[in-house]
């Protein structure tokens, strides 16, 4: 008898197999599991960022499976056909020119999952958008953008992320330093093994620059301890500290000297930042940002 098990990722299969592996009843069977992940730490792009190269060589895997009197897998023939039809993957050329405006292209129809409006990064990246193409123009980009929506918009920048790497979504908005953290295995092994089968995309190259979300640092006026807040400000732009932020919250350093980590600069470092449009704009453009989501219906 051959047993196989088909469906989406992260849903118990390889548990499953690894489980019935060992009651008696199975003593006598081959159980076959995560050949999916081997084949892509391989470098053998499967799942949503599927290939004809990807797919042939996992049907071939799993045509010789079939040959098998007793097995037990956790990938399956069906799977091969589901991921062959209904791959998001993008062409290398489109990743390139990716550009906010373009999202919402109704090419991209029931393809992008992004946070709710009420989220500060929305906010300041819409507000960056009013600030270049003016209000008329982005509040027609959010009525696409919700058009263009997978889902209605839930959970944080790592949902967004697990949506794609699951097949629900083909583009996801999230900051970058999200999939490094998901990459070091911290929020555990299902967002883990989600964040190796996506890619970071770095949006606008071809004219402005990726928007940055900024974190910063101030005193109030009246602050008791005002000597020992600006020393504290000083200490977090030192290289012992920013060496400790990158390595931990996954960001890009602030100073000369300080190298990103490993996770997060393998996805490159010399990609152009948006440093025309002036930081004070996002907070000026803010509630204007989210009359026009909210007005285009962006939940």
């Amino acid at each position: 008898m051959k047993i196989g098990f088909c469906g989406t990722m992260s849903v118990g299969k390889t548990t499953l197999v690894n489980e019935l592996a060992k009651l008696p009843e199975f003593k006598d069977y081959t159980s076959r599991t995560e050949r999916s992940k081997h084949l892509m730490d391989m470098g053998i792009p499967l799942n949503t960022d599927s290939t004809l190269k990807g797919q042939l060589v996992f049907a071939a895997e799993r045509a010789s499976e079939l040959l098998c009197d007793k097995i037990i897998t956790d990938r399956t023939v069906i799977d091969v056909m589901a991921f062959s039809a209904l791959s998001n993957s993008m062409s290398a050329n489109e990743a390139q020119g990716l550009n906010y405006e373009g999202l919402s292209n109704p090419k991209y129809s029931n393809s992008v999952v992004i946070r709710a409006s009420s989220n500060t990064y929305n906010k300041s990246l819409v507000a960056s958008l009013i600030a270049n193409n003016g209000s008329s123009k982005t509040g027609k980009w959010a009525k696409g953008i919700v058009g263009n929506m997978a889902r209605d918009p839930k959970g944080n920048d790592r949902a967004q992320i697990m949506a794609v790497a699951a097949g629900k979504a083909k583009l996801a908005v999230a900051n970058s330093y999200y999939i490094a953290l998901m990459l070091s295995g911290k929020k555990g092994p299902e967002q883990q093994a989600a964040a190796k089968l996506v890619k970071p995309v770095f949006p606008n190259q071809n004219n402005r620059g990726t928007h940055m979300n900024i974190s910063g640092g101030g005193v109030t006026k009246y602050a008791p301890n005002k000597a020992n807040a600006i020393k504290f400000l000083e200490f977090l732009v030192t290289k012992e500290a920013q060496q400790h932020i990158v390595n931990n919250t996954f960001e890009y350093p602030m100073i000369d000297g300080v190298k990103p980590n490993k996770l997060i600069s393998q996805f490159g470092t010399s990609f152009k930042q948006d440093t025309k449009t002036k930081v004070s704009k996002y907070y000026q453009n803010q509630k204007k940002a989210l009359t026009l989501m909210k007005k285009a219906g962006w939940k």
